[in-house]
């Protein structure tokens, strides 16, 4: 693991270090060290094992007459040494805080035994100890997390991990811990599950202690104390909540009550019923907790793999609708000439209106070859059309960048994925090149993805040791907490696009950059996903179903958190600073518009002039200076299409098509579209100004310029923009 000292970190570790090169001054007892005691000493110098805490059971049987021995063993060169005189000076003589600085000595060293020895003995020390009193606990864990990002020998981690949480309760050790899950050597696997089930840690090393918990050994037998112990502990939780009827008397009744007396008896399936029952409870928690049925199961494990196939869209939840945010160029979604904003009303015969977005994008995936059948509504249609799609296995490039006039840097983020960060700096080096003078990151309609790539992404922005992310459990209990690593940070101006679709990871990507007050948020609240869920298989069904539950959430370094309840949107989401809502369009015009596109007009007018203006087409997809004439042959296309939408109008929707056609002809997607995308629009007038530049200076911009916005006149975070009212 990378460092992420800071400097009090690197202070506070010197004066720790300096205070231990101090002699430990103990009272005399007036008289040499015994024959025996020096041969108690030498015995901890050689012994191991159960013979070396016999040996420190016997120093601490001496009593008082120990103090001359342990002063002795205190010199000692051998760390087994120091170890045990520091068990005896903290439980027989109360010396807790010499004990532990001389423990955290022997932790600097360079002996791995002793290293080991005295973090074990560190960790079994003061977790028993509720009276403390061994030193200050942010001291102790600033320097241990030094330590243990200083050492490279994965057994001498483990150890620290141990003390590092039962000293300070720091995240970094369930962390530490959690990556060593995924260590190639088993063994290192076996204790880092057993530290984490002594921390009480129980689930994120489950499936290893339950291996081990089959096992005819001593960790075998440790594996089945921590899984009896978190068994204990959740039947305990349960006895807390007394109006619980264990019985479910209730369900029961209900159950025998539809299965004897209900109209349509031939409908009554106990099965489905009970399997409703258990969607209820879930659904009844959150909208992300939900019961998972085995073709659910199966899905979810498909989708995390990536073994399945896709429409080629981004979707998000707009309005209680699965709507289309941006089709997928090339995709089965882009072929069938459906657009953004189209709402996906139903999925295989199943309206999408109010349900989960992950479980209607489930019912979306499936094998590649296969098909779907959906039911599509554009604002403008009389009436819902339906397509059938065929899923393709789709390689999704998950981020993107163009610079765009005035060296204004673009990067869209679609997704936060395992490339996403090599593709972000790829495309900032090649902006940086070009020289790039402000940037805007646009999030709009990203579903998330892993949160590491979400903190890798903020590495960029961020200099080393910041708090992106805290998880907390039930009752607030702090599981882990995530930071920055790296030192080098990309500082200028910059701005950060949200809205409704923005969720999960893209939220904590923006929170993280409006709390940090490195990026102005522009466009709308977020989704409102902050919370971690587990997938519990069900023994009940031989685990071919599971429970998919929230068990933690998610915090920004300002003590927020995006997570909304199931009461509505307005209590959770990401607030941007300022506030640009996209201006819905005119039914009228919708439908005049789709009666064109079904008349085969724009195809016909694309195959003719394409071949003869592929330059000039180019040119008009980037900026078109609002002006129709640029295009050959406009007016006859405005005349055959016997349109009553507005010109202007017509010459914004003759630009989209062309914008998707060209696109499709040279297999290139065109990003930003800053003469029609409002928000876009106010981003790059609060990068102008921030650069102190007159954004009507440059011809592509002059049109939007002196706009009015509406926009909110102060953000949640304190910030002004630079806007007016």
């Amino acid at each position: 693991m990378a460092s992420c000292r800071r400097p009090l970190r690197t202070a506070l570790a010197g004066l720790v270090a300096l205070f231990l090169l101090l002699p430990l001054a103990l009272p005399r007892a007036g008289a040499d060290v015994s024959p025996d005691g020096r041969r108690l000493l030498d015995k901890l110098a050689s012994a191991s094992g159960e013979e070396y805490w016999r040996a420190v059971d016997a120093l601490e049987a001496l009593g008082k007459d120990s103090l001359d021995v342990i002063e002795e063993g205190m010199k000692r060169p051998e760390s087994s040494v120091r170890v045990g005189c520091a068990k005896v000076l903290y439980t027989s003589f109360e010396r807790k805080k010499d004990a532990v600085l001389t423990l955290m000595t022997i932790l600097k060293e360079k002996d791995k035994a002793g290293q080991i020895l005295a973090a074990e003995l560190m960790a079994a020390l003061v977790k028993d100890d509720p009276a403390g009193g061994y030193g200050d606990p942010d001291e102790i864990g600033e320097t241990l997390r030094d330590l243990l990002d200083g050492t490279s020998d994965l057994r001498v981690k483990i150890a620290i991990c141990k003390a590092l949480w039962f000293a300070s309760a720091s995240p970094a050790a369930t962390r530490e811990l959690k990556e060593l899950l995924e260590s190639r050597d088993p063994a290192i696997r076996d204790e880092a599950a057993l530290a984490l089930g002594e921390m009480e840690n129980y689930d994120a090393a489950l499936d290893q202690l339950k291996r081990m918990a089959k096992e005819a050994t001593e960790r075998g037998r440790m594996a089945r104390s921590y899984l009896r112990q978190k068994q204990l502990q959740e039947e305990i939780e349960l006895s807390r909540f007394p109006s619980v009827d264990t019985s479910y008397e209730l369900v029961d009744e209900v159950l025998k009550l539809v299965l004897r007396q209900y109209v349509d008896s031939d409908k009554v399936k106990q099965k489905e019923l009970v399997t409703a029952a258990a969607r209820g409870v879930a659904a009844a928690l959150d909208p992300f907790s939900a019961y998972l049925d085995e073709k659910e199961k199966l899905a979810l494990k498909e989708g995390i793999e990536g073994k399945y196939g896709g429409i080629g869209a981004h979707v998000s939840m707009r309005e209680d609708w699965l709507t289309i945010e941006k089709p997928v160029f090339g995709g089965p979604v882009d072929k069938a000439g459906l657009r953004p904003l189209d709402r996906i009303v139903e999925v295989e015969g199943e309206a999408t209106h109010r349900r989960e977005l992950h479980d209607i994008v489930g019912r979306l995936k499936g094998k590649p070859g296969t098909s779907v059948k959906i039911r599509v509504y554009r604002r403008g249609w009389m009436e819902v059309r339906d397509f059938t799609l065929t899923r393709e296995a789709l390689k999704i490039e998950t981020a993107k960048g163009e610079m765009l006039p005035g060296k204004i840097g673009y990067v869209q983020i679609t997704s936060f994925g395992d490339d996403t960060v090599d593709q972000v700096r790829s495309y900032l080096d090649h902006l940086q090149a070009d020289g790039m003078k402000a940037l805007i990151l646009d999030v709009r309609g990203d579903p998330g993805g892993y949160l590491q790539a979400a903190r890798d992404i903020l590495d960029i922005f961020l200099e080393s040791g910041k708090v992106v992310v805290t998880t907390k459990g039930r009752k607030g209990q702090v599981l882990e907490q995530i930071e920055t690593q790296d030192d080098d940070h990309l500082d200028l101006p910059m701005a950060v696009l949200i809205n409704n679709g923005s969720a999960s990871a893209s939220e904590i990507f923006s929170g993280v950059m409006q709390d940090y007050k490195k990026a102005v948020l522009i466009g709308e609240t977020t989704y409102g996903k902050g919370s971690v869920q587990h997938i519990i298989p069900l023994k009940s069904t031989g685990e071919t179903t599971a429970l998919r539950l929230t068990v933690a959430k998610y915090y920004l370094p300002g003590g927020r958190t995006p997570h909304r309840d199931k009461e509505g949107k307005e209590s959770g989401g990401i607030k941007p600073d300022i506030l640009i809502e996209v201006p819905k369009r005119d039914l009228w015009k919708d439908a005049e518009l789709t009666t064109v596109i079904d008349g085969g007009e724009l195809e016909r007018y694309f195959e003719k002039y394409w071949p003869t203006n592929k330059d000039l087409f180019q040119s008009l997809c980037r900026f078109d200076a609002y002006d129709s004439s640029k295009y050959p042959g406009f007016d006859e296309l405005y005349a055959v299409s016997k349109t009553k939408v507005p010109k202007e109008d017509f010459r914004e929707f003759v630009q989209d098509h062309l914008r998707r056609s060209v696109a499709h002809e040279l297999k290139k997607e065109y990003l930003a579209n800053w003469q029609v995308d409002v928000q876009l629009q106010r981003a790059i007038i609060e990068m102008e100004r921030k650069l102190a530049a007159d954004p009507a200076a440059i011809p592509e911009y002059q049109a939007f310029a002196n706009k009015k916005f509406e926009e909110e006149e102060k953000s949640p975070n304190g910030m002004e923009p630079t806007g007016r009212k």
